[in-house]
């Protein structure tokens, strides 16, 4: 939850009433955790249930949303509210436990980031309308992925940006660079355009619209800023969510199934391991991929939507305590949670993927057939989309696992979670 403006009430004579908003909020925060100011109204937003949502009340008891939905919404609102009121098991002195602190970034730039994502204001309803120009080549901002970020001195970011060639071949397209200034941040991104809604240079859009950085300890940087709860910092993977899997002669130093659909790779494993839980799964790995496999089922109401995350081991090492392992495909399961409640633009890609690729001779559809895929595209206006993210990454000893690698993979888990409300599930090896 992050807090966008609040009104305190203050024993003074010579002041009584204060309204904060923006990164003053801070400062509210201390106050009323030390008792020197109480509540008189909040606003705030967050997510539900995975969802957007915002909420506001004051302290005489006026609650409220910013929402233009017909009646019938606000019917089922006051009945949600309703019952948030009247459970006796929510303490309101938890609720600044959630909210979102910032703090300012000075002099450096904070070890352990290792996921850069695009600006918010980038949704998944508009980012297959978004296109980079560099060098004569023009890119749809599905088919770029940022990289991993990398420290070029104390106060410099660079953000690879990659793109697949014609050859298939993943290729570094430039640099995204970040420059730490005394009260600000400068974005350098020479000849990279970006094309929607209005041609512009790519670094004065980001200059104005900050990446999406995570940091290992579970906080977020954007610009020159460092957001965090203090309930989600330093979350460590459940133990229970780590499953050992056996992979036999599975060639676990090799990735990719491939359009031959090579079965001793990690992907195709984990298929034959998960093909009959499933009434449909579709290989989407490739760049741009929602994940390597997307696994589908139906049920009643709801259409059940499991994305798969598969690494391979080095192929110099053996299954261990690498933090290095997890990097890598922590950032590709936190990426893909922008999918969540897409509904029908979540079929729309998996289909264009497919179409394209039959012209290569890849058949995407592990199981199932096109149609199954466009009659769930049809269902998926009246039918709820459950999702579940499953990172497979043999390169992980169960026994041997380190608290460095926990401390990632709990990383990506609490951003999952706190967006999505969906745990995560890591197979590993023994």
């Amino acid at each position: 939850m992050k807090l966008q403006n609040v009104g305190l009430s203050r024993a003074r004579k010579d002041l009584r009433f204060t309204m904060h908003v923006g990164r003053d909020i801070n400062q509210v925060i201390s106050d009323i955790e030390k008792g020197n100011a109480t509540k008189s109204n909040i606003f705030a937003t967050g997510f539900e249930d995975g969802e957007r949502t915002t909420v506001g009340c004051s302290h005489k008891g006026k609650i409220w949303e910013m929402n233009s939905s017909p009646i019938n919404y606000w019917v089922e609102w006051c009945k949600r509210m309703s019952v948030k009121l009247n459970d006796s098991s929510i303490d309101p002195a938890d609720v600044l436990k959630n909210v979102m602190r910032v703090e300012q970034i000075k002099d450096r730039w904070p070890e352990g980031l290792f996921y850069a994502d695009w600006p918010v204001s980038i949704a998944i309803e508009n980012e297959q309308r978004f296109s980079l120009y560099f060098q004569g080549e023009t890119f749809n901002l599905l088919d770029v992925e940022l990289g991993k970020p990398e420290y070029s001195g104390a106060r410099t970011l660079e953000i690879p940006i990659l793109v697949v060639g014609n050859d298939g071949e993943e290729r570094r397209l430039t640099t995204i660079a970040i420059e730490l200034l005394e009260d600000a941040y400068k974005t350098s991104c020479p000849g990279v355009k970006i094309l929607y809604p209005d041609e512009m240079p790519l670094d004065s859009y980001l200059d104005a619209e900050p990446l999406v950085l995570l940091k290992v300890d579970g906080s977020m940087v954007q610009g020159n800023y460092r957001q965090y709860s203090l309930n989600s910092m330093d979350v460590k993977l459940p133990a229970g969510l780590l499953e050992p899997w056996d992979w036999g002669t599975t060639k676990i130093h090799q990735e990719s199934m491939r359009a031959e659909r090579r079965k001793d790779s990690v992907q195709g494993f984990t298929f034959d391991k998960i093909a009959d839980d499933y009434s449909i799964v579709f290989n989407d790995d490739g760049n741009g991929e929602i994940a390597d496999l997307v696994a589908i089922r139906e049920n009643k109401d709801a259409i059940y939507i499991d994305l798969y995350h598969c690494k391979f081991c080095p192929v110099t090492d053996a299954p261990g305590a690498r933090v290095a392992d997890v990097y890598e495909v922590c950032g590709q399961a936190s990426r893909s949670v922008k999918w969540l409640y897409t509904g029908d633009k979540f079929f729309n890609r998996l289909m264009d993927r497919y179409q394209q690729s039959l012209l290569k001779d890849f058949d995407r559809i592990l199981k199932g057939t096109p149609q199954q895929l466009e009659i769930l595209r049809n269902k998926c206006y009246d039918h709820e989309l459950i999702f579940k993210f499953v990172i497979v990454q043999p390169a992980i000893s169960a026994k041997k696992v380190s608290q460095e690698q926990l401390a990632v993979l709990g990383t990506s888990y609490s951003y999952i979670k706190s967006i999505s409300g969906s745990d995560i599930k890591v197979i590993v090896s023994p």
